[in-house]
């Protein structure tokens, strides 16, 4: 048995080795096929890559373009030029790597001389569920990332090939960092490749994004576009039909955002059959056409999904943020008293609070607190949140978020921001679901007996934090006047919420400032009647935050200040209108 080399194979040497292999093909049947256009342009990058010492590749994909079939070619080939490689495919259900086994058997398969594939294969010891063992030594496992399986990925075996595919849909996100931990470091031939479809913001798009600043990763992307398959003939009647010789503005972006990325011009057959596809294969419903046929990689990724906002929202909202003035950055050092703590500006990378206004002389505002772990259980993050509050707007002024402070470190920094955001109109709501419940206990004793403290006393404390208005929360379904002190969740009340606030960022009435709330805007998704948040790790404490905030504005200071000022505030003579006809409609008259 010959030794592993140390000079990789050529790309012309794999299409090659790749032109005498027979596939199965929805269009033609058993055979040799040619390759399309997005399957040599996935090759290309994985062999221009590789001589670039780069082995690991993350795919994304529109749906059929060949690349997890051009991908078992290429592992084909690689067992067939490094013997003794073990490699390993994992797919996210057993029926997908059910198929690629079979796939992979078919592709391998000598015909014999009447065409039939024969009974045993010669290049193969032994072909069976859960791995393929070729004669040179080398073996291919196969594996399904599954609710249980998936914490076994890699476990106690180590790889130098490794074909992950649908990683988007994989049930456990841990899995693949398991299976990272045992890919090769060494080997001459190693090659990892990862491919799907987008699937939404969820931990594959995690993948990506960090993917564009790794030194030994390389994304690729596989558009509809590239696939000249996808294109309809100009004397077909379907051209005919679905081309008008002109372009809509939301195809004129994309045609823009293509020639500028990849100098490529789309031909009128290619925008034909992207028409076609829309209303004859998407049923009209632009989202599942860009998810499954995105033109750009962006798109598919704010495509997926039925978004907590909306592409044009989220967009409006992360303008706002780029044109806001950059916050001052502070990290808090907790000592063993509150007053021994201190605040202190810090840098970016370092900060947990950011303060885009300090406080002023303002009419009000709302101090929204969720503690870790207890709007959503998976969320370990603690954010406290502050808004100033007008009758027309609610406008983000500071946000504390961290991961490392506990139930009395983070009813300190309640308190400290709630004296430092002093005006005679002053809101507080927290969630108090689970942890916050402590945190409650942990603000009613230090208001109580000054506890925390270095001997501060309830009356000076009082003095320093100043009179705080708290939410009074009430069932909704009930008719009684009983109320339980501030907010408390469940799934149905948090939609809720996150409603209210969808619709007063819709109306323009909240002013967002933090990136990373709009972060966790862009990875809320609906589904049915509640909402999900996507991604490798569940962040979703600033948006609960945000949407406690608008919901104690709304309830609580927007009624008062309606009560005071009438329409001496209203912004618009629309506005002021619209108020009297709802007044009069109040009325009765």
């Amino acid at each position: 048995m010959s030794s592993i080399p140390i000079q990789l194979p050529s790309e012309s040497s794999y299409w090659e080795f790749a032109s005498g292999i027979n596939v199965i093909s929805k269009e033609t049947g058993f055979g040799p096929v040619e390759p399309w256009g997005t399957q040599r342009r996935l090759i290309h990058a994985i062999f221009e890559g590789l001589k670039q010492d780069i082995r690991q590749f993350i795919v994304l994909k529109a749906g059929q373009v060949g690349a997890t079939t051009e991908i078992q070619k290429l592992s084909q080939f690689w067992y067939h030029c490094f013997p003794g490689i073990q490699g390993v495919c994992v797919a996210d259900s057993d029926e997908l790597r059910d198929f690629c086994r079979d796939n992979m058997t078919i592709m391998l398969a000598e015909l014999d001389e009447e065409g039939n594939i024969p009974d045993e294969d010669p290049k193969l010891r032994r072909n069976n569920k859960n791995m393929i063992s070729f004669r040179n030594a080398g073996r291919l496992l196969y594996q399904t990332s599954g609710a249980r399986s998936g914490n076994r990925l890699g476990v106690g075996r180590g790889f130098a090939l490794g074909h992950c595919t649908e990683v988007a849909l994989w049930s456990k996100p841990a899995a693949h960092t398991y299976l990272r931990t045992r890919w090769a470091d060494k080997h001459p031939a190693r090659l990892f490749i990862d491919e799907s479809t987008a699937r939404g913001r969820n931990w594959f798009y995690d993948l990506w994004v960090e993917a564009d600043d790794a030194v030994d990763i390389q994304r690729i992307f596989l558009a509809w576009w590239m696939n000249e398959q996808n294109s309809i003939v100009s004397t077909d009647e379907k051209f005919l039909h679905y081309w008008d010789d002109k372009l809509d503005s939301f195809e004129q972006r994309c045609d823009r955002d293509i020639q500028r990325r990849y100098q490529t011009k789309l031909a009128p057959e290619q925008w034909a059959w992207r028409r076609w596809y829309l209303s004859e294969k998407a049923g009209g419903d632009e989202r599942v056409a860009n998810q499954e046929m995105p033109f750009l990689p962006e798109q598919a990724f704010e495509a997926s999904g039925e978004s907590f906002l909306g592409y044009h929202l989220i967009q409006r909202c992360r303008t706002t943020v780029k044109k806001e003035k950059k916050p001052q950055y502070f990290r808090y050092e907790f000592a063993q008293s509150m007053e021994d703590s201190r605040v202190l500006k810090t840098t970016q990378s370092n900060a947990d609070l950011l303060v885009w206004e300090e406080p002023e002389s303002a009419q009000a505002y709302v101090v929204a607190a969720v503690p870790a772990n207890s709007s959503r259980e998976e969320c370990d993050t603690g954010v406290v949140s502050i808004w100033r509050a007008t009758r027309d707007e609610i406008i983000q002024v500071a946000e504390f978020a961290s991961t490392e402070c506990g139930l009395q470190t983070f009813s300190w920094v309640c308190i400290h921001l709630l004296g430092v955001y002093q005006v005679q109109r002053r809101t507080f709501i927290l969630e108090i679901v689970g942890p916050g419940a402590g945190v409650l206990q942990e603000l009613q004793r230090l208001q109580q007996s000054g506890w925390g403290t270095r001997g501060v006393t309830s009356v000076s404390l009082r003095k320093v934090v100043g009179p705080i208005t708290h939410y009074l929360w009430r069932r909704p379904d009930s008719l009684g006047a009983g109320a339980a002190l501030q907010w408390k969740s469940s799934p149905e009340l948090s939609s809720l919420v996150l409603r209210r606030l969808q619709d007063q960022l819709d109306c323009g009435r909240v002013r967002v400032r933090s990136p990373f709330l709009v972060d966790e805007m862009e990875r809320m998704r609906r589904e049915a009647d509640k909402f999900v948040s996507d991604g490798r790790t569940i962040e979703e404490h600033r948006l609960m935050a945000a949407a406690l905030a608008v919901e104690s504005w709304s309830k609580q200071l927007r009624p008062l200040f309606k009560r005071v000022q009438g329409n001496a505030t209203s912004k618009t003579v629309m506005n002021r209108l619209m108020e009297n006809v709802f007044a009069q409609l109040g009325s009765g008259r």
